[in-house]
């Protein structure tokens, strides 16, 4: 897995061979963070999440900054390929996220999870670009989003979906622009606060 820390020098990582361990959440820690963007070239990976984007304290005031994931491919992860739990202008682009939990299954199970460990925790200015979603046939499936409060925002730009796009319980000030989504899945949520803009919606 890479984690993503906020406290730590900037770090460039291309093309690290991970081993990983048999079992656990997390098989392997390489440390990202504040002072990026940095660059991640890494196929395929599995074990726990592949990314995490987070926070080294539950803390509102704590989070990661500045962060760029492009062009990575996160394969067969047994928990999410990429879980976010705390981030400012967060980019992920040209990335693809395949096979979650197909080989072996940590819930909650999504290609991407973007999913404060808090209710008040900083997600502003993410954004998912051009990204691609295959085989994570685990519902939640390839997105899903819980606990995205008023202050949150979240873009997702040109991303092709091929399964489950999974709202809970809050989910606010969240844009899809010119992306393919087959099903969704709304749970409890106020889907007013949830912006299609120029997608394909339904198989």
């Amino acid at each position: 897995m890479l984690r993503s820390v906020e406290v730590a020098p900037y770090k460039e990582i291309y093309s690290p061979i991970l081993v990983l361990k048999e079992n656990g959440e997390w098989a392997l820690e390489s440390i990202l963070a504040k002072i990026l963007p940095s660059k991640i070239s890494l196929s395929p990976i599995a074990g726990g999440d592949c990314i995490y984007i987070g926070q080294t304290k539950i803390a509102p005031e704590h989070y990661s900054e500045n962060v760029l994931i492009e062009n990575v491919i996160c394969k067969d992860g047994r928990r999410q390929g990429l879980s976010l739990t705390a981030g400012k202008d967060i980019t992920i682009k040209d990335c693809t996220f395949e096979g979650t939990g197909t080989i072996k299954y940590t819930a909650p199970g999504a290609g991407v999870d973007i999913e404060p460990n808090i209710m008040n925790a900083v997600v502003q200015n993410v954004t998912l670009e051009n990204c691609k979603f295959l085989n994570n046939t685990n519902k939640p499936g390839d997105l899903r989003f819980f606990r995205i409060n008023e202050n949150c925002n979240v873009n997702v730009i040109n991303c092709d979906f091929k399964d489950w796009v999974t709202f809970m319980k809050p989910s606010y000030n969240i844009t899809f622009r010119n992306c393919t989504i087959p099903k969704i899945e709304p749970g409890k949520c106020d889907m007013s606060y949830i912006k299609f803009i120029d997608c394909q919606l339904g198989e």
